[in-house]
């Protein structure tokens, strides 16, 4: 403690655990050190729930992708094979930006995971979800959704 004081007294500022920056950062708005390492985390973990390139559901071949503004997005697709060569497609965005709208897409994408396999029409599937998730959102969030089956008997060459 004696150094640190010395440097002070002798006009050199000692920032050893970086109690500067961070102060700084949360002045500008900026996220620390630890919310930055939080949010790579995070963007990891959502990278692998959504689904990237192509893929083949139920005979059809399905290619998803997406350009993020940010390390956290709120889109969500998935193609979902339901058997019998049919298959859930799903895409959809919440509203918003950063860690609030992925934490709602991610809710969303795993109850439409979950519920899948109900045999639920894309209209049973969009009024689940609509009970499920409107009751939690305070009137603030919200998930702009298309679903769609498709079916491999009835396709078209």
């Amino acid at each position: 403690m004696a150094a640190i004081a010395e440097k002070f007294a002798g006009g050199e500022i000692v920032d050893a655990d970086a109690l500067g920056l961070a102060v700084q950062a949360a002045l500008q708005g900026l996220p620390s050190q630890s919310e930055q390492h939080d949010l790579s985390i995070a963007a990891k973990t959502q990278s692998r729930l959504l689904r990237h390139g192509l893929q083949r559901v139920a005979g059809l071949e399905v290619a998803f992708g997406s350009r993020p503004a940010g390390p956290l997005t709120g889109d969500l697709h998935d193609a979902i094979d339901l058997g019998n060569g049919r298959a859930l497609i799903v895409v959809g965005d919440a509203v918003g930006k950063g860690p609030n709208a992925a934490v709602y897409a991610m809710l969303t994408l795993g109850a439409i995971r979950g519920r899948s396999l109900h045999g639920d029409s894309p209209s049973q599937l969009l009024l689940y979800l609509n009970g499920l998730l409107a009751p939690h959102t305070e009137g603030r969030d919200s998930v702009a959704l298309c679903a769609m089956v498709w079916d491999r008997e009835r396709n078209i060459d």
